[in-house]
């Protein structure tokens, strides 16, 4: 079995999809603070873009990681996706000390990351993220957990990592 976590619209071909938003049809609704509903190392593989964020660090450590643990088979990986502050402040910090940016909201065509309101939406998402990266944090929280650090790399402004139980 494979795990879409977070799936929200972005269902994944071939993958279970879960989400805790029954609006957006899901294979599974649930909270995974409270646990995923699927037997102990059966999971080969989980895509998480733009999930972890939106849980607090002691959440994190105390129920997801934990479930996510606790599902994924030995040697197997989960993919995540999360937003780096490290980029985000430098893209802010040039723009301060420049005043132009190459950076574009996608699809709106202006820039971004002009003032702290635009750093505000890109680090909390108004609210819903309660909790920010970069690569060093997201190593140590993932391997603090139990996992391996596979890679992490920056793509845009987000960093994705790979890590395997």
């Amino acid at each position: 079995m494979k795990i879409n976590l977070g799936s929200g619209p972005k269902r994944i071909e071939g993958y279970t999809n879960i989400d805790i938003r029954k609006d957006v049809n899901p294979d599974i609704c649930c909270d995974i603070r409270f646990g995923i509903p699927v037997a102990d190392n059966s999971v080969s593989h989980i895509h998480a873009f733009a999930v972890i964020e939106h849980f607090s660090k002691k959440e994190l450590e105390e129920m997801v990681l934990p479930e996510i643990l606790r599902i994924l088979k030995p040697g197997e990986k989960i993919e995540l996706l999360v937003p780096d502050l490290e980029e985000l402040a430098r893209r802010y910090t040039e723009y301060k000390r420049t005043g132009e940016t190459p950076y574009k909201r996608p699809g709106l065509g202006t820039n971004f990351l002009y003032d702290a309101e635009d750093l505000s939406y890109w680090i909390t998402s108004w609210g819903a993220h309660k909790i920010v990266f970069d690569k060093s944090y997201l190593k140590r929280l993932m391997e603090n957990a139990g996992f391996k650090t596979v890679k992490i790399v920056l793509c845009d402004h987000n960093l994705i990592g790979v890590f395997e139980k």
